[in-house]
């Protein structure tokens, strides 16, 4: 028998492809899983964002134009108008290292690190 042949035989291939792999394939389901939630939560905070920006230009007097000067400004901050926020590192001030914005104490010390609403 010839190894193309063989293969069929032994089932390693289906006439559409190659058989797949179970964990893999449940894998691969699970992390569409997580994509489609990660999606969805997307989709609700960009309406969050969209409601609450239509609430403070209806009880202020700032506009579309304000908001995207300040976008701007944000963006620039850190030396890049790339579209997103890059934040520096907080430095601790008792040991004056860098640590996460994300831990709520120093990496090297444990002094507390206030922490940051955006971070």
């Amino acid at each position: 028998m010839d190894p193309f042949t063989a293969m069929f035989a032994t089932g390693a291939f289906h006439a559409t492809g190659p058989r797949p792999d179970p964990a893999a394939r449940k894998a691969a389901d699970k992390a569409l899983t997580r994509t489609e939630e990660l999606e969805l939560r997307l989709q609700r905070a960009l309406l969050v964002m969209e409601a609450m920006w239509s609430l403070v230009r209806e009880k202020t007097d700032l506009s579309d134009e304000d908001l995207t000067d300040r976008m701007l400004e944000l963006d620039a901050a850190d030396g890049h108008v790339d579209g997103r926020v890059r934040r520096k590192p907080t430095i601790c001030e008792r040991c004056e290292r860098p640590t996460s914005r994300r831990l709520p104490r120093c990496f090297y010390c444990s002094h507390p690190i206030a922490m940051d609403p955006f971070g």
